[in-house]
This record gives structure tokens, sequence and C-alpha cells, in this order.
């Protein structure tokens, strides 16, 4: 039961997240874009956190990466203006606050408490919130949302 609501109320924040996008490509001139560096272990989250971004038209780069050339491709793309946000997944790796969507920062949420939270406002006699995971649509979905956030920023 617990799973058909958090995938109810992904779905619903995905629809009101394609509409900041849309505001943010159209009145703004910002083009949310998200990199993701990953080993090969994690290509089922990578798929799934790819599919939830295009959803909501968040452009999303993946980058392969070892433990020989992690280093250089995230200065790469904390270096580069285009992208907002940065997500490190099976690897080693130190994400700026400014670009790290998938941790709590001084400046954005845990997107597993930000799930968790919206589960407990939209359906307060939930017996028991459960466990979410990077693997939950609504964690990614929450994800995406600091990505926004950090996309926000931008717009003066």
């Amino acid at each position: 039961m617990t799973e058909s609501k958090t995938a109810e109320l992904a779905s619903y924040l995905k629809v009101q997240q394609l509409h900041v996008v849309r505001s943010l490509r159209q009145a703004s001139k910002v083009y949310p874009r998200l990199a993701i560096l990953t080993n090969d272990a994690n290509q089922s989250i990578v798929v799934t956190l790819q599919q939830a971004a295009e959803d909501v038209a968040i452009e999303v780069e993946v980058h392969e990466v070892t433990n020989k050339n992690v280093v250089e491709q995230l200065a790469r793309c904390e270096n580069n203006a285009a992208i907002q946000g940065i997500v490190l997944l099976g690897i080693d790796g130190k994400v700026s606050d400014a670009k790290d969507v998938a941790s709590a920062t001084s400046q954005l949420n845990d997107p597993k408490s930000l799930a968790q939270r919206w589960l407990e406002a939209a359906y307060a006699n939930l017996d028991a919130v459960p466990s979410l995971t990077l693997e939950d649509p609504l964690v990614q979905v929450a994800l995406l949302e600091n990505l926004l956030q950090a996309c926000r920023r931008l717009v003066p």
C-alpha cells in the first residue's frame, strides 16, 4: 500500500516539477542539467534516475568513471556552468555544496528526509513511513527538487 502511495505522490510532484522546469527555461533561460558519475554497479539506479529527470525535461549527463579518473571528471563537472547538480553513485568523491543534490548540505535537504516529510504531510494516516532509498521514485523526485532549487538560485 505504501509503495503505491509513494509512486502516486511522486507522479503528482513530477507534474509540478515539469511546470517549474518549463518556467525556468522560458522565462529565465536556465536549462536544468544533472551530471551522474557512476561505476558499472549502479546501472538500474542510473536508468531510473535518468528517466525521472527526463520526465520533467531535465537534461542528464551520465559519466562512467573509474577510481583513476573520478577526480578529473568530477572537477570537469564542477567547473561546467551548464551543470547545476551532481550525483555520485558507487564512487568516492566530494561534491561542492552548491552542486551536491544527493546529500544534505547547507543549501539543500537530504532527498530521503525530504521524501519522508512529503509522505508524512500527504498521508497523515500512514501507520509508518517506510525506509526510502535512492531507488524509490519519491526520493528521486526529491533529488530533482534539490536540482531545481539550485537552478532557482541562478535566476536574478
